[in-house]
């Protein structure tokens, strides 16, 4: 899906009525930690382009050199949008280069029961690192392996719109040996779940008023 349609589908209305839909129905809402450090509602489907909206809001961290360690480096299956409603998020991109650091290397399949095949060890090297605002937008293509985290100290939210799956697997880094298979992701409690669409609401709600 061209970025352009992914980042209309950030159109700020829009995301205003996913939120007060979901306020109504907490209870229709997939919300879950994942393991990439964040907490997930996904909000629902844009009509016009098909792209899936969901909402992170990223765990504090004390240290950079905590937030450098959340999570795995890791591609997707499919290319997205994000815009960032508070805080700050960094967004390193890494490449495969003899000259990096030896990562065990893993082929992410959702749809085998969240299977985690061992490919081999592989080295890799970061070769940039960009920090975005509240009111950045950014695109991430399908293929590029990165990692994002919150700047330390820092509440950081953001929301994203996704499109289709462009294929069955994604890749995954790790520096240490892993399971083969994903731990599953807990999920929310309804009260945690209606917290947090509040403060959605507001962060959206003030987002649309900078637009105008």
């Amino acid at each position: 899906m061209p970025s352009q349609d992914l980042r209309a589908a950030l159109d700020r209305d829009l995301l205003f009525g996913l939120v007060q839909q979901a306020i109504a129905r907490p209870d229709r809402i997939p919300a879950s930690r994942h393991e990439n450090g964040f907490e997930k509602l996904t909000l629902g489907v844009d009509p016009a382009t098909g792209a899936l909206i969901r909402a992170h809001f990223w765990s504090r961290v004390d240290s950079e050199s905590d937030a450098a360690t959340v999570g795995n480096l890791h591609n997707h299956r499919w290319d997205f949008a994000s815009l960032v409603l508070r805080g700050e998020l960094r967004i390193a991109t890494y490449v495969e280069s003899s000259a990096g650091e030896d990562y065990y290397y893993y082929r992410y399949w959702p749809e085998r029961g969240d299977e985690l095949e061992f490919i081999g060890v592989t080295r890799l090297a970061r070769y940039a690192i960009v920090s975005l605002g509240a009111g950045s937008e950014y695109d991430e293509p399908a293929e590029e392996i990165h990692h994002a985290s919150p700047r330390a100290g820092v509440d950081t939210v953001t929301v994203m719109a996704r499109s289709p799956g462009q294929k069955t697997f994604a890749d995954v880094y790790s520096l240490r040996a892993r399971p083969d298979v994903v731990e599953s992701s807990s999920d929310l409690p309804m009260s945690r779940v209606a917290e947090l669409l509040d403060d959605l609401a507001g962060l959206v709600e003030a987002a649309r008023l900078r637009r105008r």
